[in-house]
């Protein structure tokens, strides 16, 4: 936090993973996730308003990577997801929930895409039920 109060910027970027030679993967990356909503959660608590935005974009920045490496398997995005609706704070500060609700968005519309190419006519059944 200290580091942000004087160059407002924090480390811990998608980038960081490639310096120190780790190829992105949903495990590093959900953990990074993890490290942003951390951080997000100290800026609430300590009253940074500009660390809270700057964090909770970083946070979707590292969401949107793990869907590109995740693809169509949502496991790793739906635990990170899970893990902002446990935190009852993120509620009215941030934006994070409603940064975690538009990366269920993209997962859910991607699936609903990928489903109604592959079985038209069923999908159109479904969705008259």
């Amino acid at each position: 936090m200290l580091k942000f109060c004087y160059t407002a910027e924090y480390p811990f970027a998608d980038e960081d993973l490639e310096v120190v030679g780790q190829a992105p993967d949903s495990r590093n990356l959900g953990s990074l996730c993890e490290i942003h909503l951390s951080i997000t959660l100290l800026a609430i608590k300590f009253g940074i308003p500009n660390l809270v935005t700057y964090s909770v974009n970083r946070f979707s920045t590292a969401a949107d990577r793990v869907r590109e490496v995740i693809g169509g398997q949502p496991r790793a995005l739906a635990y990170i997801i899970n893990k902002t609706y446990e935190i009852p704070e993120t509620g009215s500060h941030g934006g994070l929930q409603t940064a975690a609700r538009q990366q269920a968005f993209n997962v859910v519309m991607k699936a609903t895409k990928e489903i109604s190419t592959l079985m038209p006519t069923a999908f159109q059944d479904v969705l008259r039920d």
